[in-house]
């Protein structure tokens, strides 16, 4: 979890903001039957085309509802909707495939601003909101939400046991610097025994 918030904080400006960005991706992970590595591994490509923490939350759940609309991963569904709307929807060339272009109104041919693509794939996000948390009903959504419960619980222990487990890692890296020439001379030592036993 301090790896998936430092990169958050990294990519909204703040360790204050980074920390509010992963409380709302545990949350949302609690509502989508996305695991929430997905969902975590996902959050640098759409921080780029999120302002706000609201954006992003916003951007997450467009990407989950075309995901499972049109049968992509969430992965994928976030990385094309980061490349429509950074590119425009010629940018976009999974989504163009998939069909996701031609159901949001895009026709061929016609070229689109990147303010129109953004304006008429969020209109579309309107349409088809609520896609992904129809998953929650099946099988594999289930058993996401049940993954995610079991990461809340993960996170909590290690919040728990994470200053006192950094503080026993910083003494030991101390003694270890301290006592580096003796380690090295047991360790050649060790080495050299270890060879001659063979010969």
């Amino acid at each position: 979890f301090q790896n998936i918030e430092q990169t958050l904080a990294n990519l909204t400006g703040s360790s204050a903001k980074g920390k509010a960005a992963l409380n709302q991706l545990i949350e949302t992970a609690k509502e989508l039957p996305i695991s929430f590595e997905e969902l975590a591994a996902a959050q640098p490509a759409l921080a780029t085309i999120s302002p706000t923490l609201k954006d992003l939350d916003k951007n997450t759940r467009l990407a989950a509802d075309i995901a499972s609309q049109f049968g992509l991963s969430f992965e994928d569904a976030a990385g094309q909707l980061q490349r429509a709307f950074s590119g425009g929807a010629g940018a976009a060339d999974i989504f163009r495939e998939k069909g996701v272009l031609s159901a949001a109104g895009f026709e061929a041919g016609v070229s689109y601003s990147i303010e129109e693509t953004i304006a008429k794939i969020q209109e579309f996000g309107g349409e088809i909101e609520g896609a992904a948390g129809n998953l929650t009903n099946t099988l594999g959504g289930a058993l996401n939400l049940v993954g995610d419960r079991f990461t809340d619980f993960k996170k909590s222990v290690g919040d728990a046991i994470l200053p006192e487990f950094q503080g026993f890692l910083e003494a030991l890296n101390s003694v270890l610097l301290e006592n580096g020439s003796n380690l090295n001379e047991l360790g050649t030592g060790i080495g050299t025994s270890i060879v001659n036993g063979f010969k």
